[in-house]
């Protein structure tokens, strides 16, 4: 099950890969501790998508932090990229 200590790993970590684009991220538990969505707020509003790199440092480092659980198909988590109230994409654990 995803634990308070995967999300403080988790939130630190998503954080810590591009502070100047996102200077924070919260978590969300759900599924009963199964899944875990993750928000970052974009510090500008000019940026709209996230590097290719990023994204991959992202699935890298969460795949790692997170464990998986089989009846979570798409993966144990998901990371929106928000500016302001839009929802500008995501990452999933496969890279998607």
């Amino acid at each position: 099950m995803i634990d308070e200590r995967i999300v403080a790993a988790a939130v630190e970590r998503l954080a810590a890969l591009a502070p100047a684009h996102w200077p924070r991220a919260t978590a969300e538990i759900q599924e009963g501790g199964a899944f875990l969505l993750l928000s970052v707020q974009l510090a500008s509003s000019d940026q709209v998508h996230i590097s290719p790199a990023t994204r991959d440092s992202i699935v890298r480092t969460l795949n790692i932090i997170i464990p998986r659980f089989p009846d979570q198909t798409l993966g144990s988590w998901l990371v929106v990229v928000m500016s302001g109230s839009d929802v500008k994409e995501s990452v999933l654990p496969n890279g998607a």
